[in-house]
């Protein structure tokens, strides 16, 4: 059991249930109580696959918008540094060589998560690539202010509704939880 860690790349502890998900009787009872305990927490996560789905979907917007931000920002503050003709190059050479600074200078300038930030040596091997950094967008106030709006007001209010209809499916699944509820001796219920 202890060497399924190499098996599963998540930082989560893995579930594993026991049960006997046969339709005859058990044959032994020892585990018995087990078996029902395990087979309720297994419905009932079986139960909130879609609002943990819904959740999981939310979050990984939410991280989309922000890493967006980020790259918004840092491309924009690279454009600024950037002379319109002469010395282009060498201003080039200058942000390549100082990219964790420069990016460090952004995350305190725009009030970033560092956990956000992108590794900087993978950064400047993209950036290589660009000849002109005058190519990248400028920075838009007003499109990292919209982007605060989606994350504080605008994904609320879609969490709110992700829950309003997940409670509306739970009621409507209120009564399978109670039939859990009322497990039997060695009567087995045929899920599938």
């Amino acid at each position: 059991m202890w060497s399924m860690g190499k098996i599963f790349d998540t930082p989560e502890v893995v579930r594993v249930y026991t049960g006997s998900y046969w339709n005859g009787a058990l044959t032994n009872d020892d585990f018995q109580h087990m078996f029902e305990k395990d087979e309720k927490l297994l419905v009932r996560e079986l139960l909130d696959l879609p609002r943990c789905s819904a959740e999981r979907k939310i979050n990984l917007v939410v991280h989309r918008i922000r890493l967006v931000k980020v790259h918004v920002c840092i491309l924009g503050t690279l454009r600024g540094m950037t002379p319109y003709w002469f010395g282009k190059e060498k201003s080039r050479e200058h942000i390549l060589d100082n990219l964790a600074s420069i990016m460090n200078d952004v995350r305190i300038k725009f009030d970033l998560s560092k956990g956000d930030m992108p590794d900087p040596e993978k950064f400047a091997q993209r950036l290589e690539k660009f000849p002109d950094f005058r190519v990248f967008p400028s920075i838009d106030r007003g499109l990292i202010s919209r982007f605060d709006m989606l994350i504080e007001k605008d994904v609320p209010g879609i969490v709110s509704d992700a829950e309003a209809i997940a409670s509306e499916a739970r009621s409507g699944r209120k009564g399978m939880i109670d039939n859990l509820n009322q497990v039997g001796s060695n009567k087995r219920r045929k899920f599938w």
